[in-house]
């Protein structure tokens, strides 16, 4: 079963933690720094509604939108129409729209890879209802097929009462 943390970082949590990381003594601030690096990336990530594993422990995985799965859970994994060489956390059915981190999400953009040496980059999305995909699209383009896709694709309703 799939458990949900509240990693929802904030503005506010990141700027608290850049001023932590300037008014800490010296032996201190290199610690403080990755922690503030961490928060941030994790914020980005949400922001730009990346899904992937950004942290592993205690036989856990977490997702950046907040989505736990113990690493002993059988779960049924959910596939693109083609290889797009995903971990299988981001096949995992559960996770949370980003960057909101609340209601459930279909479609997940699972990828981003660099184009130039200035900062472009380009985006994968796959869905995982219908399995259709876009890869290597701009950012917005991939918001779009997440946002069209958790609009009309949903997870079909399970009778009341019938064992899974």
């Amino acid at each position: 079963m799939a458990k949900y943390e509240n990693n929802k970082v904030t503005n506010a949590e990141v700027a608290s933690l850049k001023r932590r990381v300037s008014s800490a003594p010296r032996e201190a601030k290199l610690g403080r720094w990755y922690a503030a690096r961490h928060s941030s990336s994790l914020q980005r990530d949400q922001n730009n509604g990346y899904h992937w594993q950004y942290l592993k422990g205690e036989g856990n995985l977490h997702c950046t939108c907040g989505l736990v799965i113990s690493g002993d859970e059988l779960l049924p994994l959910h596939y693109p129409n083609a290889d797009l060489n995903l971990h299988p956390l981001q096949l995992i059915a559960g996770h949370r729209n980003l960057p909101s981190c609340e209601g459930e999400s279909v479609a997940l953009i699972v990828r981003y890879t660099p184009i130039d040496n200035v900062g472009n980059w380009v985006w994968t999305a796959f869905c995982q209802v219908c399995g259709d995909h876009v890869k290597e699209v701009p950012l917005a383009d991939a918001k779009d097929f997440v946002s069209g896709h958790n609009q009309s694709c949903a997870w079909p309703e399970i009778p009341k009462g019938k064992i899974q």
